[in-house]
């Protein structure tokens, strides 16, 4: 069972199905445009080995039972973080995988997760509780990356255990099989027994006998380890094959356990490459999906559907956190005159016309820097960066200007545009104004174009004193 989160840009909670809201709440960061270096605390739930993919086990609040969570960062062209995809997977697909492992009459399969927390045990119970077995010495061991084999005290057996063990490269997780410690002696005594019985016999018999049987012991053994070791470098496509003629019972049953050993790990992990490869092609469907998502929802929220100009909402948004820097503030509100003369006596379509019309002029006339936005209806307004009073009444002059000798000409008529304009200046460093009254200043200066004859501009100093000049 998989679940998908995703954490979206600049909220201050997770808008996520409720049935997931608990699991997702502890693993899932607030992520605000933050850079991908800078993680937040959750985050370091994800450090270490195979950090960029798996979060240690957890037990799930849906299934109730252990899962992984895996974590993908989406990014802007910036290399800032703008979401991210949250998957669970189960690790009923390890467990299953551990359990088909065995050695010897009680030898089983272990494996801990990067935090020293059980993932697979043949103790069920374990298992579902995901115990902590981090303080074990061999543990330890293996979450420093360590390979080589230890003997300790099972208390799951309750026997003295000799186990091999290693950490799992580029994950950090840990696996061990152990084996009692008599099961090993056992076979060594035998083998013990039967030497003594031939050195018996005499010396020299003694030394025959003991070279040929460690002959044969040996040699599969030395057959045995090279595979093996060249199977830990990539067992996919290493066979152990036919065991030696004339090898001994207890060799015959090791290499048979160990090729079955090996037959399982590579069907396991053939298992567990389908998935990634499966894994990663839904990632990249839902990514894209996401991006083509996340595009048409920018456009529809911030800009204006006729003239692809900044909406009111985004040009709020803006002008409100230039405010908050304190800078020095230019605005130029415009209204089109006698604009629904045009609509009555040509029709909305030449109107919708000479409005995109308009925010053209209002685009070439402007920096770059600078903000066109359109309030609505016929009226426009333009923020000048790092304006004074000299260079937004320049500005809103040649906007004026280049309004009034570019008519619109269509179907074999000639329209004349003019515009009423008034500007707004703040000088940084006194009390900051609110929007609300830059607007009701640029909005009074206007209307005196208005009154006064229309395709004029009237400015207006906000600070200290409010001063119109046409």
């Amino acid at each position: 069972m998989a679940v998908t989160y995703v954490s979206k840009l600049g909220e201050k909670t997770i808008s996520i199905n409720e049935d997931y809201q608990k699991t997702a709440s502890s693993y899932i960061p607030n992520y605000q445009n933050i850079p991908l270096k800078e993680l937040s605390p959750i985050d370091e739930k994800f450090k270490g080995k195979g950090a960029d993919l798996f979060s240690p086990v957890f037990q799930s609040t849906i299934s109730n039972n252990p899962v992984i969570l895996l974590k993908h960062y989406i990014l802007n062209k910036e290399g800032v973080i703008k979401c991210a995809l949250f998957t669970e997977i189960s690790t009923k697909y390890i467990t299953d995988m551990c359990s088909k492992i065995s050695f010897g009459d009680k030898g089983y399969c272990a494996i801990v997760d990067q935090t020293g927390h059980v993932v697979a045990h043949p103790n069920k119970d374990w298992e579902k509780e995901i115990r902590d077995l981090s303080k074990l010495h061999i543990i330890q061991k293996m979450l420093d990356g360590k390979v080589g084999t230890t003997e300790f005290y099972s208390p799951f057996l309750k026997a003295d255990m000799v186990a091999g063990f290693s950490a799992i490269p580029n994950l950090g997780w840990g696996i061990m099989i152990p084996q009692p410690k008599i099961e090993l002696t056992r076979s060594l005594g035998t083998i013990r027994k039967n030497t003594l019985i031939w050195l018996s016999l005499g010396i020299l018999v003694a030394l025959g006998v003991a070279y040929l049987l460690t002959q044969k012991i040996t040699n599969p053994i030395k057959i045995l380890m090279k595979r093996a070791h060249d199977a830990s470098a990539g067992y996919d496509f290493i066979q152990l094959g036919s065991i030696p003629k004339n090898s001994p019972k207890e060799i015959n049953q090791l290499w048979d356990s160990i090729s079955l050993l090996l037959t399982s790990l590579q069907n396991s992990n053939r298992k567990v490459k389908k998935l990634n490869v499966s894994l990663s092609r839904d990632i990249n469907k839902a990514t894209k999906n996401l991006r083509s998502m996340n595009k048409h929802l920018y456009d529809v929220s911030s800009k204006d559907y006729l003239t692809s100009l900044a909406n009111r909402r985004f040009f709020n948004n803006y002008i409100n956190k230039v405010i908050e820097k304190n800078k020095n503030i230019g605005l130029i509100l415009i209204d089109i005159d006698d604009f629904k003369s045009i609509n009555d006596l040509h029709g909305h379509e030449i109107g919708d016309l000479a409005l995109k019309h308009i925010s053209m002029i209002l685009q070439k006339s402007t920096r770059k820097g600078d903000l066109v936005s359109r309030l609505g209806g016929d009226e426009f307004i333009v923020y000048v960066k790092n304006s004074s009073a000299k260079t937004i009444a320049a500005v809103a002059e040649k906007i004026r200007l280049i309004t009034e000798v570019n008519p619109i000409k269509v179907k074999g008529i000639t329209i004349n545009l003019s515009l009423s304009l008034g500007t707004v200046i703040y000088k940084a460093g006194s009390e900051a104004p609110t929007l609300e009254e830059l607007l009701r200043l640029a909005d009074g200066a206007m209307y005196s174009s208005k009154q006064s004859g229309r395709n004029k501009v009237t400015s207006c100093k906000f600070y200290p004193t409010t001063e119109l000049t046409a």
